[in-house]
């Protein structure tokens, strides 16, 4: 025990540990240089993995070499020349202090400038590279675009775009638009991409064909939604990937009390048009509630998305209304549910942890007894179960 606390004193004494912290940093500090100038030159990435492993084989002679040599006021000497009473260990250490704090300020400003820097992405292609000439025919993306084609019976749906006059809406529109997205999952021979890849090109004005691609779907729907009053008005675009044409658009005028009617005739309209013989006669509907109850569920949802504590006790408030409306809506349960778990202490709230997950269990099976097919209800199981596993675990440790 002695012999190891004299190695790790005299480590500190050589500045063995300082010149490997040093190292690293300066290490980390040239990789980001690296990648930032092999990204504005257009250099793969193979010289960048290059450069990080000629790095790290260098960081064993480094440490080695600080515990062989001593820096001197006549310069680098072996250690074993220098008399201890005229060491300067101490000076030096210091002075790699300074050194390693100015690298990982340098490291913090690189890191900066990489964000500001505007990312590469598929709308960089150049029109050069997007037009191939063939005989007879055109193509909008060079061939490697479209190597593994997507599935034809496949679709993405885009967050509608909020049209009202109140910004407040949003939420309203990105509801519609995940409740046509679930009610098009539930088709059995449909691919339908999920909503957090669908939604992360929510504001960005990229070529629909692009998104497609980066989707690897055949066809997108997209959309508005304006609301006034007691009235809204849904306009519903489909697009077929490949060329960028219109296969169908259709403007929807109803009251508020007719909106699951107009998602219901949305999804079958898509439906027929992506050739019902391919997918089969199968319908579409979706939960049917009180006007009320689906705003406050609309609204409970955009919350919970926000992921604090505030938004999510607020989401709660909003979908217990719903359920005292409606004491049968089976997506407002399950909402809850998913709300429940995550204001629990090991998520974002203060709840303690054993009584969320079995509050949020209990709403999660109220809401399978009402809809056994309920996507969001089976959705929120999985995550009670992985947050059970994690709560037994963090027991279990403690125990020990």
């Amino acid at each position: 025990m002695t012999e190891k606390t004299g190695l790790i004193e005299e480590l500190k004494r050589r500045n063995v540990f300082r010149v490997g912290i040093a190292y690293i940093v300066a290490a980390w500090l040239l990789v980001q240089i690296a990648d930032l100038a092999f990204d504005i030159v257009g250099v793969g990435d193979g010289l960048l993995r290059g450069v990080a492993i000629l790095l790290a084989l260098g960081f064993i002679p480094t440490v080695i070499f600080a515990w062989a040599f001593e820096l001197t006021p006549e310069g680098i000497k072996r250690e074993s020349e220098v008399n201890r009473t005229e060491s300067i260990t101490n000076v030096t250490a210091k002075k790699l202090d300074f050194v390693t704090i100015g690298l990982l300020i340098g490291a913090i400003l690189v890191v900066a400038v990489d964000r500001m820097l505007p990312e590469k992405g598929p709308d960089t292609i150049s029109p050069e590279d997007m037009t191939i000439a063939e005989p007879q025919e055109e193509k909008l993306y060079p061939a490697p675009f479209f190597a593994d084609k997507a599935p034809a019976k496949s679709i993405a749906v885009l967050p509608f775009v909020n049209m009202s006059d109140d910004t407040n809406n949003e939420y309203f529109s990105d509801g519609i638009s995940e409740e046509i997205l679930n009610a098009l999952a539930k088709v059995a021979d449909l691919k339908v991409a999920g909503r957090t890849s669908s939604f992360a090109f929510k504001g960005q004005n990229q070529d629909l064909r692009v998104i497609g691609v980066a989707l690897n779907v055949s066809h997108i729907l997209e959309g508005s939604v304006r609301k006034a009053g007691n009235r809204v008005r849904v306009t519903a675009q489909l697009i077929k990937v490949d060329d960028g044409y219109h296969v169908w658009s259709e403007n929807y005028d109803r009251e508020l009390d007719d909106i699951f009617a107009i998602q219901d005739e949305i999804s079958a309209a898509i439906l027929a048009e992506l050739k019902a013989h391919l997918i089969g006669s199968e319908m579409v509907t979706v939960a049917r509630t009180d006007s009320q109850a689906y705003e406050q569920y609309l609204l409970a949802g955009q919350r919970i998305y926000e992921r604090n504590e505030a938004s999510l006790q607020m989401a709660s408030r909003l979908l217990n209304e719903a359920i005292s409306i409606d004491p049968n809506y089976a997506p407002a349960y399950a909402q809850l549910g998913i709300a429940t778990m995550l204001l629990s202490k090991d998520n974002y709230g203060s709840l303690p942890t054993a009584k969320a997950l079995a509050d949020a269990k209990a709403l999660l099976d109220r809401a399978l007894e009402l809809d056994p097919d309920q996507a969001e209800a089976m959705a929120g199981l999985g995550l009670h179960a992985q947050n059970a596993l994690l709560d037994y675990a963090s027991i279990f440790s403690t125990r020990r």
